[in-house]
């Protein structure tokens, strides 16, 4: 098990926050969508695939997550006053909610994304 997030590491500049875990299509920071958790064969590509799975974002994440069945993802995210936990269907029935402002979900792969590469700048 393996989890990436912006929360511990970062940069300010600029009056703003920026993360620490870089997008190698633009070089720029990958978005902040929380935290990224993957459980994989080994710590070793655990640790590469949840790198690689932050940065392409939940929803493309869960795509690879459906397409490879021993990949398993849990993405924590904030929701209004609480967390949103969505998990991958590798994961279904070995996970639960232990606190109340948290809400589970269990996630079949979205739709394909028809989402041009962005340019490196």
């Amino acid at each position: 098990l393996s989890t990436s997030g912006n929360g511990e590491r970062g940069i300010v500049g600029a009056g703003r926050r920026r993360g620490h875990l870089l997008d190698p299509r633009t070089g720029e920071p990958a978005p902040d969508i929380g935290s990224l958790s993957v459980l994989a064969p080994d710590a070793t590509s655990a640790d590469g695939l949840s790198t690689g799975c932050y940065v392409l974002g939940p929803d493309e994440a869960f795509r690879r997550a459906a397409a490879e069945p021993e990949l398993a993802l849990v993405v924590l995210e904030p929701a209004g006053r609480g967390l949103r936990a969505r998990v991958s269907a590798g994961l279904r029935g070995r996970v639960r909610a232990l606190v109340d402002d948290l809400t589970l979900e269990l996630v079949a792969a979205p739709p394909a994304a028809d989402v041009p590469t962005p340019s490196p700048r």
